[in-house]
C-alpha cells in the first residue's frame, strides 16, 4: 500500500518547529504564541500613542513596485559589496535592545542567522552578550554597533575603540532618544522593562550635540553612522559632517 504524504505542518501545532515555518506571517504567528503580553507588545509596538508607527506603515505601503517586462531576468544577482564584504542582499539586521527577552541566545542567535544567509548584523549597546561577547561567538560575521550615550566623550571614545578592536565594520551613534521613549502599552499595564530599568545617566544622552560627531569623524578611522535622522534639515547638516 503507498503511503500518504504527511500533512504539511501548521503553525497552529504547538509541535511545529521553525523549519517548518514557511514565510514570514507564520513566523509572526508563531511568535505570538510563545511570548508573553509584554514581550509581544515591546516588539510590535512603539512610543506614546503609536502614531508614528502607524505612519512608518503607511508610508512603506504607498511604495510600489513598476513591473517592466521582455526584459531578460533569467540570472539575477541582488548581491552588493559593501564594509569590504559581498553580501547576498543590501541588507542588515537592524539593531533592538533586549533580545535575550525572547531567546535566552540574545543577540547570538540573530548574528549567527544573519551571518549564515549572507547578511549583515548591528548590534544594540543594550543587548546580550554585549560588543565582546558577539565578537567571540560570531568573529567572522559581518557585525556593527550601535551605540546609546550613557557618558562623558572618554566614555564614548572607549566604545568606539573597542568596536575597532573587536572587528565590528562600522559604528553607529544613537541620536533620536534625548528622552526615553514613552510606551504607552507599558504604562496601561503598570509594566517596566528590563531596558528601562537598567538605564542610567540618560542626561549625556540628551546632551549630545554635532561636536560628538565630529570628535568621532576625526579621531577614529572606522564608518560611522547616524541613527535616528528623520527631516532632510538634519539629514544635510549629516552630509556637510561626513566630508
Amino acid at each position: 500500500m503507498q503511503e500518504r504524504n504527511p500533512e504539511p505542518a501548521s503553525v497552529h501545532d504547538a509541535t511545529t518547529a521553525p523549519g517548518d515555518l514557511l514565510n514570514l506571517h507564520e513566523i509572526i504567528a508563531k511568535a505570538r504564541q510563545n511570548l508573553n503580553q509584554n514581550d509581544w507588545d515591546y516588539i510590535v509596538g512603539g512610543v506614546e500613542t503609536e502614531t508614528t508607527l502607524r505612519r512608518n506603515r503607511m508610508a512603506l505601503d504607498t511604495i510600489a513596485f513598476r513591473p517592466r517586462v521582455l526584459r531578460d531576468v533569467s540570472r539575477v544577482d541582488a548581491s552588493v559589496s559593501q564594509f569590504g564584504r559581498k553580501l547576498r542582499l543590501p541588507v542588515v539586521f537592524a539593531p533592538v535592545g533586549s533580545l535575550e527577552s525572547f531567546h535566552a541566545a540574545g543577540a547570538e542567535s540573530v548574528v549567527r542567522g544573519a551571518h549564515a544567509f549572507g547578511v549583515g548584523h548591528m548590534l544594540s549597546s543594550v543587548c546580550e552578550p554585549g560588543l565582546e561577547g558577539l565578537a567571540a561567538c560570531a568573529p567572522d560575521a559581518l557585525r556593527l554597533y550601535q551605540l546609546y550615550v550613557r557618558g562623558d566623550a572618554a566614555w564614548v571614545d572607549d566604545h568606539v575603540e573597542r568596536a575597532i578592536a573587536h572587528g565590528y565594520a562600522g559604528f553607529a551613534l544613537t541620536v533620536d532618544t534625548a528622552h526615553y521613549s514613552r510606551r504607552e502599552r507599558d504604562i496601561a499595564k503598570r509594566f517596566v522593562t528590563a531596558g528601562r530599568r537598567r538605564t542610567q545617566n540618560r542626561v549625556a544622552q540628551a546632551s549630545l550635540d554635532w561636536r560628538t560627531v565630529e570628535r568621532i569623524k576625526s579621531k577614529f578611522k572606522i564608518p560611522l553612522a547616524i541613527k535616528g535622522i528623520a527631516t532632510a534639515e538634519d539629514a544635510k547638516i549629516a552630509l556637510e559632517h561626513a566630508h
